[in-house]
């Protein structure tokens, strides 16, 4: 009998951990790779990111028109290429490669406004700078929901990127 207890345990563990697993996809490790590289931003906040905004959902677009990936304003798009000496019409929102890119230099400009602290950066990410500058993100529930969603998202990536990266040889 607790053999049989043993054995459902290990299974009904063997398949939670897949789920899990599964629950957390790595797609767009080499594009991702390269942004976080050439921009010096952490591939598992951008992971991270990309699971909270988009569940890796390439062409999706949010009912307030935020697009893609890492589901970037187009408004914000076009300020921030802009911002960093960069031609928007050279890039599209609904490209994985060109959204990656712009939503982690956003990303970036965000973090260098506030000093790295990872909770103000996803605020802002997600309820705006105003909200963050005049500290009123912390009464709105969709964004506390948010900031705290990354942070578990990020924990798990960066206990499963070095066993993705293991398993495919990747140094």
């Amino acid at each position: 009998m607790i053999k049989k207890l043993l054995i459902v345990l290990i299974l009904i563990l063997g398949i939670g951990t897949k789920l899990a697993y599964d629950f957390f996809p790595i797609k767009y490790y080499d594009e991702i790779v390269r942004v976080s590289k050439l921009e010096n931003v952490d591939i598992h906040i951008i992971l991270s990111m990309i699971k909270v905004e988009s569940n890796y959902r390439e062409k999706i677009v949010s009912p307030k028109g935020a697009v893609g990936l890492m589901q970037v304003m187009p408004a914000t798009a076009e300020w921030i290429l802009k911002k960093n000496g960069l031609n928007p019409k050279d890039y599209s929102l609904y490209n994985a490669e060109d959204n990656i890119f712009i939503g982690t230099i956003y990303f970036k400009y965000l973090s260098e406004k506030f000093d790295g602290d990872l909770e103000k950066i996803m605020a802002a990410y997600n309820g705006g700078l105003v909200r963050v500058n005049n500290n009123t993100w912390k009464n709105i529930p969709e964004t506390n929901k948010y900031v705290k969603k990354i942070n578990l998202c990020l924990k798990v990536y960066q206990y499963k990127l070095p066993i993705y990266e293991k398993i495919r040889g990747i140094q």
